[in-house]
């Protein structure tokens, strides 16, 4: 339920209260009730200060609604089932400020204590709704809402308020008080003796008439005996110095007596104390009051401990050699601040602390200013007190203690701190001298040490690393080769490569290996062209023949026309399967691929137009191996085993961080921990510790330490890596920085080692060619004019009789054009063929341009010779006729001369 829910009902049910018509009596008979069925103290308490108010409230109306408001809070009170410390504070203080209600019976009441009154209605309604929602909440509730504690710290500054106020109101009565306190009352023994000694001639007349003080016994019917003249003559100084001097011999007499009396007393109060409320400790589980074993709060005491910041003077701690024991520390130093993003302190602080915090083991942390020094070193100028601060364990196997150390004056001058373990042989012992004053250090030093490990005499020499198994190589043996385009579409399409070719990226299958790349078609004619189909074959390098591949996709579809002088990208996804042996591994691998492990790739794509003209082209794939990760860091060489056939490989570089561990990528060593693991290995007798072994899917990795018994260290890690078919396997060793304090240095002893290297066999590496010339030279050569065109033209230019200023020309064509085939016909070297290739690709390009220049010539020529030959039948003058041996044939169109080539 909501705060503000509770609160209107609440409200509801004391404004029922107020408006109530009851009467006093009735009032006064239900609290009577109350206080006769409840057994707490303070619920009687409350009723019994509503029985008084209610005496006043008859004659005053503004104290009957706050009578009604505190009956409420008493009734919820009842029927609360545990006693809660907040809620009993509030009650408290209300009855504080309600009980002085009384007095107004006695003074007049004036408007401002009206005001004061209603104020308080005010305020006692506020605290009835805060109790009652507090009340309805679970215990869980009221924990974690955190709103409850500034809720009752506000009504408790209301009710302080209020209280002030009261207490003003009541100035007058509180100054009528005090006047009477001021007045003089005389008693009426003394007037009567003042009166003697008048009527008789003053006090130094009766101190010498002993008969006068006879009468005035007589008189006053007081007992007489031989020693009231003397006393009557004393000075009255001499005997107050007396007495004074008698008790002091008293005091210091029964000091000790005393001050042990009072411990006993303060014992009692603890023990009463402990009884009224006990919880579980957090450290030791026994019983214990609401604070920590140093009067601290346990939901600040961890806190505060971890928190501060100390300027430590002593910091020792012994951890032990076994598992499951209690580290054992002191820490002793000056406190700069609580927390280390608060300001420092302004007051010089000691601080102490025994043991380790933890929540399962005793420990002890506490303060000390200058004047707790002070106090503490007056206490052993009056005795020889004990100097312990605080020891965890009586036991001398293992303990954590701390006792100040005092100067021949007996002022605390410093601390002195020793931890133990139970493995260890003699503790570890520092001493820190202060100034008194500032708490500053003065000196440190480190009386006795517990050290296991010894430094070498000679540095370790380890063995060489063994490595057997194929390695995959670094990056690729070689850059592809690029290919010309080549076939009888070559003239009029122009074949390129926009991207490279990516192996299973961004699909991969099991069983087959996918290659995408991407393919540009430039159209180099003036016409457009019709590609009705693109094919494609793959083979090896050091294969003859070129085989068809499980599958091919394009981003385009077939038939698809290429405009003039313009050109489309394709976009390419070609499937080939593996062989058998790969295909058993059944593994999916990205970015690489199984089947150009050993050689290139080579996809040859054909291209057919709707003249049924095929065009060829060329592309290669080289295998790229990914590269070794070294850490150039690192003092140590990378690790390196591979799975060749899977083209997997696993790397490793030993590297020491801020020379505390060393890192072998599946474990870390922390070099602190070593003194553990020797003195578990030597008390097992072994001398090659096995470290957590790291096993994966292709590889095995395994660790050993090799332990020098005479030094107790660990002075190499040996590491063997091996594949899980046995294939591969290597041997290394890492070795150790020295690690420890100690400087004393001990003859070495290497371990005797057990684990040998695996039986595995050098591989069997077959040998493929990485490059071949079959791709090389072209089968077909594109755009070669056939003999029969030639010749043909050769004779039609012997027909011209050599009188023709064409003939030169003609005749120059046809030189060139013969030069070009007999170039195209002979054999290329390997080491030319690019360039001649290419050669005869702009060769080509020329010959058939001059071709089209010749026909040209001839048809010119034939219109020139048929001209000449009706002008001479005009003429009468006979003419032989043509021979037909030179004689052009006639084309069926338009009577042109058609020549095949």
């Amino acid at each position: 339920m909501d705060y503000e829910e509770v609160e209107d009902t609440v409200l509801d049910s004391v404004q029922a209260i107020l408006d109530a018509k009851s009467t006093v009596e009735d009032v006064t008979t239900k609290a009577i009730q109350m206080a006769q069925n409840s057994n707490n103290p303070m619920i009687q308490h409350t009723v019994k200060i509503v029985q008084s108010v209610l005496e006043v409230g008859n004659q005053i109306p503004y104290i009957g609604p706050i009578c009604n408001i505190l009956t409420f809070i008493v009734q919820v009170e009842m029927k609360a089932r545990e006693a809660e410390k907040k809620c009993t504070d509030l009650v408290e203080r209300i009855n504080f400020m309600v009980g002085h209600l009384t007095v107004l019976d006695k003074v007049p009441l004036i408007s401002a204590t009206e005001a004061v009154l209603n104020k308080m209605a005010l305020v006692l309604k506020d605290a009835a709704t805060l109790i009652q929602t507090y009340r309805k909440q679970s215990k869980i509730a009221r924990r974690l809402n955190l709103g409850n504690k500034d809720k009752f710290d506000s009504c408790f500054t209301s009710i302080e308020k209020c209280s002030a106020d009261l207490m003003f109101s009541l100035q007058i009565h509180q100054t009528h008080k005090l006047d009477e306190l001021s007045q003089r009352k005389d008693d009426e023994l003394d007037l009567e003796a003042e009166r003697f000694i008048q009527k008789h001639g003053g006090i130094a007349n009766i101190k010498n008439n002993e008969q006068l003080v006879r009468q005035f016994a007589a008189e006053f019917k007081i007992p007489v005996d031989e020693s009231v003249m003397q006393e009557l003559n004393a000075n009255i100084s001499s005997l107050l110095i007396e007495n004074q001097n008698a008790i002091e011999n008293i005091l210091k007499d029964n000091l000790s007596s005393e001050i042990s009396k009072g411990f006993e007393e303060f014992a009692k109060l603890m023990v009463q104390a402990d009884v009224e409320e006990q919880l579980n400790c957090v450290q030791c589980g026994e019983k214990h009051r609401a604070s920590h074993h140093n009067d601290y709060p346990y939901s600040k005491y961890f806190e505060m401990v971890y928190k501060v910041d100390l300027d430590l003077y002593i910091n020792i701690e012994d951890e032990g050699l076994e598992e499951d024991l209690e580290p054992q520390q002191c820490c002793v130093g000056k406190l700069l601040r609580w927390t280390r993003f608060t300001s420092d302190v302004n007051t010089d602080i000691l601080i102490v602390r025994v043991g380790k915090t933890l929540q399962n083991g005793p420990n002890f942390f506490s303060t000390y200013t200058k004047s707790a020094l002070e106090i503490i070193s007056s206490c052993y100028k009056l005795n020889e007190a004990n100097k312990l601060i605080h020891r965890n364990y009586q036991s001398e196997e293992e303990y954590s203690y701390a006792e100040w150390v005092v100067d021949d004056e007996k002022n605390v001058i410093g601390v002195c701190a020793a931890v133990k373990s139970k493995t260890s042989d003699i503790p570890t012992v520092e001493k820190v001298i202060f100034n008194p004053s500032t708490l500053a250090m003065v000196s440190h030093e480190r009386i006795s040490t517990q050290y296991f490990n010894f430094q070498p005499s000679e540095e370790y020499v380890l063995p060489e690393t063994i490595s057997i198994g194929r390695m995959l190589p670094e990056g690729q043996s070689r850059k592809p080769r690029k290919f010309k385009t080549f076939g009888g579409l070559q003239p009029h399409v122009h074949f390129s490569t926009v991207a490279d070719i990516v192996p299973n990226n961004p699909v991969a299958r099991e069983g087959h290996d996918i290659y995408k790349g991407k393919l540009s078609l430039f159209n180099k004619t003036k016409e457009t062209v019709v590609i009705m189909d693109l094919g494609c074959s793959y083979r090896l390098v050091g294969d003859e023949q070129y085989k068809e591949v499980a599958a091919i996709e394009y981003n385009i579809n077939f038939p698809c026309a290429i405009e003039p002088l313009t050109a489309i990208e394709i976009e390419f996804s070609v499937t080939i399967e593996r062989d058998l042996d790969d295909v058993n591994y059944k593994t999916v691998i990205w970015n690489t691929d199984f089947l150009t492990r050993d050689r290139p790739l080579r996809l040859k794509f054909n291209a057919t137009d709707m003249e049924d003209r095929v065009g060829y082209y060329v592309l290669e794939y080289v295998h790229y191996f990914d590269y070794i990760k070294r850490d150039v860091e690192s003092q140590y060489q990378t690790l390196v085993i591979c799975d060749y056939e899977r083209i997997k490989r696993y790397c490793m570089t030993p590297k020491v961080n801020r020379n505390v561990e060393l890192d072998l990528d599946k474990i870390s060593i922390r070099f602190a921990e070593l003194d553990k693991v020797v003195y578990k290995a030597l008390k097992q007798g072994i001398a090659e510790y096995e470290f957590p072994s790291s096993i994966g899917d292709y590889f095995e990795i395994r660790f050993w330490g090799l332990i020098d018994s005479s030094c107790k260290r660990i002075y190499a890690i040996k590491v063997l890596m091996t594949q899980k078919e046995g294939n591969a396997a290597v041997l290394a060793y890492v070795r150790l920085p020295l690690y420890g304090d100690n400087m004393e240095q001990r003859p070495i002893k290497y371990a005797k080692e057990t684990v040998k290297f695996p039986d595995v066999r050098e591989p069997v590496v077959h040998e493929f060619a990485d490059d071949d010339e079959i791709d090389d030279i072209v089968t077909e050569k594109p755009g070669a004019p056939p003999v029969a065109a030639i010749d043909s033209v050769k004779s039609m230019a012997g027909a011209l009789d050599g009188s023709s200023n064409v003939t030169v020309e003609l005749m120059g064509t046809l030189n060139s054009l013969l030069s070009t085939r007999s170039s195209q016909s002979e054999p290329s070297q390997e080491s030319k063929i690019l360039e001649k290739l290419e050669a005869i690709e702009g060769q080509l390009a020329r010959t058939a341009n001059s071709i089209d220049q010749l026909v040209g010539i001839f048809t010119k020529l034939s219109r020139d010779r048929e001209r000449q030959q009706s002008q001479k039948q005009t003429n009468d003058i006979p003419a032989m006729a043509p021979s037909k041996e030179f004689a052009p044939k006639e084309s069926p169109e338009e009577g042109k001369f058609s020549m095949c080539f």
